[in-house]
């Protein structure tokens, strides 16, 4: 089993529905909206599904720790055009990342920090 050809195939995967979902987007909706006072903002929202396949996916292979605090959040997209292309960018630096795995670094430890607490500390 070649762990890095079948993880390569499931980011692709991933990447392929991520997209999917953020081309759904009309091109003329209102990125401030949301549904509820409480809710995030679409863009926002948006965003954040975004960053998932890219930033997500970059910290994890080129880092051993990341210690998060709010200002490291992205400001929300203002358009769809805006959101794809900042996805397309993230996810393509994150893709060469992926390439650049070798065996030795899936087995490396991984940890996400935030404030005191360790949120995940496992293998990449």
């Amino acid at each position: 089993m070649d762990i890095q050809k079948d993880l390569v195939a499931e980011f692709d995967r991933e990447v392929g529905s991520t997209r999917k979902l953020l081309e759904a987007i009309p091109g003329e909706a209102d990125f401030s909206w949301k549904p509820h006072e409480k809710s995030m903002a679409l863009g926002k929202l948006a965003g954040h599904v975004a960053d998932t396949a890219g930033d997500w996916a970059l910290h994890t292979l080129t880092m051993d720790k990341l210690v998060w605090d709010p200002s490291m959040n992205a400001p929300a997209p203002s358009s769809k055009a805006e959101l794809l292309e900042s996805f397309e960018k993230r996810v393509g630096d994150a893709q060469r990342a992926l390439a650049a795995m070798t065996p030795e670094r899936w087995g490396s430890k991984w940890k996400f920090v935030a404030g005191d607490q360790t949120w995940i500390d496992d293998t990449k």
